[in-house]
C-alpha cells in the first residue's frame, strides 16, 4: 500500500515498517520506522437487545487500538451463540428462532469479544409469551410455574399457542385451563371436582371441535 504526499511517497509493508522515497530522487531515499498501536481487543455490537421470534438485528464486529480508534471487521469472523440453536447468523444479520436469553461472542483470529446478551422473547397479537420453564422445577409441584401470574401453567401456554392458530381456539383453551388451573388449586378439589368440571365442560360447548386430547393435559408427578 501506498500513499503519495507533496515531496515523498509512503510505503506500508505489515504494520511497522515504512520507506519514506523523495519521488524523482534516488538519492533522497531514506528509510524510517513508524510504531503502530497494537490491537488491544475487539467488541462486538448489536442494532437490537431486545427481539421477538423472527425478527432480524445487524451485528457489528470492530478491533479496538491501544490509541482508541476503531476499525471494522468484516470478514473471517467466527460466532459464538449460547444456546446454539437460539439464532441464526448469515453475514452480519442475526435472526432470532428460539425465545430465551442469548450470549454472542465474536472471534477474529486469536482475539475473543465480550460477551453481547440478546432477549428473544415470543409475543403473538400483543400478548407476550412466558419463557420456556425449567423441567425439573416446574414438574416439582401440581400446578407448576405460572411466571406471568394469568392462572395458566407457562408450559401449557405455550403448548395452545404453539397448537392452535385461531386466536378465537387459543381463547377458549385458554379459558378452559385457567378453570382447570382454578380446580387444581381448589383446598377441597375432591368436593368441587364436579362442579369445577362443569364449568371446564361449558367452554367446549362453544368449540365442538377442540378436545383435551387434541393438545394433551400436562404431566403432574403428584397425581
Amino acid at each position: 500500500m501506498s500513499f503519495v504526499t507533496k515531496n515523498f511517497k509512503l510505503f506500508l509493508w505489515g504494520s511497522a515498517l515504512v520507506f519514506l522515497t523523495a519521488c524523482g530522487n534516488e538519492e533522497g531515499q531514506r528509510s524510517v520506522t513508524v510504531t503502530i498501536p497494537p490491537i488491544v481487543s475487539i467488541n462486538v455490537e448489536s442494532n437490537a437487545t431486545s427481539m421477538n421470534l423472527g425478527e432480524h438485528a445487524l451485528l457489528t464486529v470492530y478491533r479496538i487500538y491501544a490509541d482508541g480508534h476503531t476499525e471494522e471487521i468484516i470478514d473471517n469472523i467466527v460466532w459464538e451463540i449460547t444456546p446454539a440453536d437460539s439464532t441464526e447468523i448469515k453475514g452480519n444479520i442475526l435472526t432470532a428462532k428460539k425465545d430465551g436469553q442469548v450470549n454472542i461472542k465474536a472471534k477474529v483470529d486469536n482475539l475473543v469479544s465480550d460477551t453481547l446478551m440478546l432477549n428473544i422473547y415470543w409475543e403473538v397479537n400483543g400478548h407476550r409469551l412466558p419463557p420456556e420453564p425449567d423441567k425439573a422445577l416446574n414438574d416439582s409441584t401440581l400446578l407448576g410455574i405460572d411466571s406471568n401470574d394469568n392462572g395458566v401453567r407457562d408450559d401449557v401456554e405455550r403448548k395452545v399457542y404453539t397448537t392452535y392458530k385461531k386466536a378465537i381456539e387459543r381463547t377458549v383453551m385458554m379459558q378452559a385451563f385457567r378453570a382447570k388451573q382454578k380446580m387444581l388449586a381448589d383446598p377441597d378439589m375432591v368436593k368441587n371436582v364436579r362442579e369445577w368440571k362443569n364449568k371446564i365442560t361449558k367452554y367446549f360447548l362453544f368449540a365442538p371441535t377442540i378436545s383435551w386430547e387434541c393438545i394433551g393435559e400436562p404431566a403432574y408427578e403428584n397425581e
